[in-house]
């Protein structure tokens, strides 16, 4: 399944696509990749296609978390 990663305030701008297993590989993949490539606070995640949505954000602590809306 493919996924993708938008700004969240910009959700026309996609960030990163991906094709991945399941929702799990797509949450940790996307962690994974604000981890490293994050430069806002806030990015969306979604499934080509509908079906799954959310969102993923890095903490004042610095921590990237995935909660699904």
């Amino acid at each position: 399944m493919e996924y993708r990663l938008t700004e969240t305030r910009i959700p026309q701008n996609v960030i990163a696509v991906k094709d991945c297993v399941d929702d799990f590989a797509a949450e940790k993949w996307a962690r994974d990749w604000a981890t490293v490539n994050g430069k806002t606070d806030e990015y969306s995640l979604e499934r080509v296609g509908g079906g799954f949505s959310a969102v993923t954000f890095k903490t004042v602590g610095g921590q990237w978390y995935v909660m699904r809306r």
